[in-house]
């Protein structure tokens, strides 16, 4: 069994981070200065389960990464922070133990890259799945779905997984939509177009649910070699709406010197919020419909 160096960082007593190198990173995007360690790595609101740092494991211990399903060995190393306060410095290095966990130790930059997002991806999104754009191979990193996700299989073919899926899954009035989009030639096209899209459809089990998937390259448009498709379900998954609420607030804020935003549900067919700095946006009918809306504006902004 070999061991490959990964990654390294240090953490005071109360779990803020205090320090990481460039692979830890890479590896862990939100690693931050100041931030729990559990929360920047795993999302989590307390230590996690095997934190060797809360158990009190003296040496290292090799876990399976839950994220990227590879063996890591972690050593925690009591430290003595300059106030005289105790923290640890936690290494981790992946564990090669045959040909497939060998092939999936990171090796380039490219390789780190992906592994960043899906790390990123893991913490919002129930399921995350990795696609080799030359081969069309399908990597579970993460899978939380015990319904129509589930069948999706680590090392299957994105064509025969997902059309499988849209056939017995997708509500029979999105089947053509969904299939338009997640076409393996199409979905290739629109990535040398785009970083990355998302599509909002229905699934059918017991009940109805509604999903979002949100698909993304690694890399420039012209030599990703790989794809990340990352799954949420609205109504049963509150990060869903985390990540709206959190895209939301951000964007609301970087436009709050505009001279007039609205903010439209298309669902719903009503306006949400008005602002900005101009009187003329507060002129606008909040409870117009989209179509009134268009209507109005058009004839407020005209000169």
């Amino acid at each position: 069994m070999n061991t490959h160096s990964s990654g390294y960082y240090s953490i005071d007593k109360d779990y803020n981070i205090l320090s990481y190198n460039d692979t830890a990173k890479q590896l862990y995007p939100n690693l931050q200065p100041g931030v729990k360690c559990y929360k920047a790595l795993m999302g989590l609101d307390s230590p996690c389960p095997p934190c060797p740092v809360a158990l009190g494991i003296q040496g290292p211990k090799t876990y399976l990464d839950p994220i990227r399903h590879i063996y890591e060995t972690v050593d925690a190393v009591e430290t003595v922070q300059p106030d005289g306060s105790r923290g640890h410095a936690l290494v981790f290095s992946t564990v090669a133990e045959g040909e497939s966990l060998s092939k999936s130790i990171p090796t380039g930059e490219n390789s780190l890259r992906l592994l960043g997002a899906i790390n990123l991806l893991a913490s919002d999104y129930m399921s995350v799945y990795g696609v080799n754009r030359e081969t069309g191979k399908i990597s579970v990193y993460r899978s939380r779905f015990t319904d129509a996700f589930a069948d999706i299989k680590d090392n299957a073919d994105y064509k025969l997984s997902f059309n499988f899926l849209i056939q017995k899954y997708i509500h029979p009035d999105e089947r053509s939509y969904v299939s338009r989009h997640l076409n393996y030639e199409t979905l290739l096209e629109r990535l040398s177009q785009e970083a990355s899209f998302k599509i909002h459809f229905r699934v059918v089990t017991d009940t109805v649910h509604y999903y979002y998937l949100l698909i993304a390259r690694n890399g420039n448009a012209d030599d990703y070699r790989d794809f990340v498709i990352a799954v949420a379900c609205e109504d049963n998954d509150v990060t869903a709406r985390k990540i709206y609420e959190n895209q939301l607030h951000s964007l609301l804020a970087s436009i709050a010197h505009a001279a007039g935003y609205f903010h439209l549900d298309l669902t719903d067919d009503k306006i949400l919020k008005i602002g900005g700095t101009s009187a003329l946006a507060y002129k606008i009918d909040a409870d117009a419909s989209i179509d009134h809306f268009i209507a109005e504006t058009a004839v407020l902004y005209r000169y």
